[in-house]
């Protein structure tokens, strides 16, 4: 472990040279996310089976936030922030680790960043890519959405779960007792932005009630109005174990799963 947090450090050391240019391209107007932090996590390389390095930069990013941390016995992450009082429960995010790029796995082995291209858009946007491979948007921003929302909450729980990517490994594995406590889980596995899963792999997430009285006006109010049943993520996992309320969003990722896959950064930070 203390060989993977020094490597994790080299890692961040080598980026933030690079963020520097990526930032003189253009400003950014985020009110959210934390440049920084989202340069760091998307040139960050992760595929199922190889996705310590993230692992580690959560954890170094914890312990210099003073958040709480633990591990599963799969190695699945939990972040804990705050403490509720009796009869409070705690909102929770989610997102998973791993990536599908495949053709990054020396990179993710070796601890080398990714070389991370910024274009503007038509909209005045900046999209970050990587040449070749895809940057993993699915499901990196979710980590980054999930990670800043600490900054903005006195009382969070988060959850990273290896594996989604082969068949949801590492969220079968989840520690149900550590759920106790959580009153609804948010993930950012779906793609593009104006984006949400009323149901994942048929399995609903909330009911018809709960939507009309919790979700439906935020949503409008945010853009959020195309409502899709979508494949399987964790959060169909932490539906079906716990029974708590789930809901799954857009993160500002475009193309999934492709060698073309990119993000725009003031999407994620909309989402």
């Amino acid at each position: 472990m203390n060989k993977m947090m020094s490597d994790s450090t080299k890692l961040n050391e080598s980026t933030m040279s690079n963020v520097d240019v990526l930032m003189n391209d253009g400003v950014m107007e985020l009110k959210y996310i934390q440049e920084n932090l989202a340069y760091d996590i998307m040139s960050t390389p992760t595929v199922s089976g190889y996705e310590y390095r993230l692992v580690t930069y959560i954890v170094m990013w914890a312990r210099r936030n003073n958040i709480n941390y633990k591990f599963d016995d799969y190695g699945n992450v939990y972040l804990t922030k705050g403490e509720i009082e009796k009869g409070e429960y705690y909102p929770c995010v989610t997102s998973h680790l791993d990536t599908v790029q495949t053709e990054q796995t020396t990179w993710a082995q070796v601890g080398l960043p990714l070389e991370l291209k910024t274009r503007k858009n038509k909209s005045g946007n900046h999209e970050w890519y990587v040449n070749e491979t895809g940057i993993g948007a699915d499901c990196k921003s979710g980590v980054v959405i999930a990670l800043s929302l600490f900054s903005h909450c006195d009382k969070l729980k988060a959850c990273f779960f290896l594996e989604e990517e082969i068949g949801c490994q590492g969220s079968k594995k989840l520690d149900t007792r550590w759920f106790d406590d959580v009153g609804y889980v948010i993930g950012w596995d779906s793609p593009e932005l104006n984006r949400a899963a009323w149901s994942c792999s048929g399995v609903p997430l909330f009911d018809k009630k709960f939507f009309t009285e919790n979700i439906q006006a935020v949503c409008e109010k945010h853009g959020v109005t195309v409502f899709n049943s979508e494949p399987y993520t964790d959060v169909k996992i932490i539906r079906e174990k716990t029974k708590i309320v789930c809901m799954n969003f857009g993160n500002g990722g475009y193309c999934a799963h492709t060698n073309k896959e990119y993000c725009v950064v003031e999407e994620m930070d909309h989402a």
